[in-house]
């Protein structure tokens, strides 16, 4: 994986973040977790427990707007940094990482969307987008 992504100074996980749109400042892939996305697994399934899309809201047919906003305001406290395999920390606006685990259980495939900064910068660490 070319791209280490931390989570409070700890790897919570990897990615290529192969989807590149630098029109839009999004870097999209399949996220492979580490030991130490644990700590903040649970944050990140409240945003998919909460989407009308999953068994839990389907039902409803609307988000779970108490889980969304407890969701936000715990992304907020956290602070992301990604570093590519050089070494190389890179900036960063936002990270979501979609896991829908607590519905279909954790063997499912964990995507991640990083919202960049500075992508002139990144082109140097993203040969797809060159």
């Amino acid at each position: 994986m070319r791209f280490a992504i931390l989570c409070n100074g700890t790897v919570i996980g990897h990615s290529d973040l192969e989807g590149v749109d630098l029109g839009m400042g999004i870097l999209t892939g399949e996220f492979h977790p580490s030991p130490g996305y644990e700590e903040v697994r649970p944050i990140f399934q409240l945003f998919g427990e909460a989407s009308p899309d999953t068994s839990q809201q389907a039902q409803k047919g609307v988000a779970d707007l108490t889980k969304l906003s407890t969701y936000r305001e715990a992304v907020r406290k956290l602070q992301f940094e990604i570093r590519h395999e050089s070494g190389q920390a890179l900036s960063l606006s936002n990270i979501h990482i979609v896991d829908f685990s607590s519905d279909f259980g954790p063997e499912i495939d964990y995507q991640v969307e990083v919202k960049i900064l500075d992508a002139p910068h990144w082109l140097n660490f993203l040969p797809e987008a060159t």
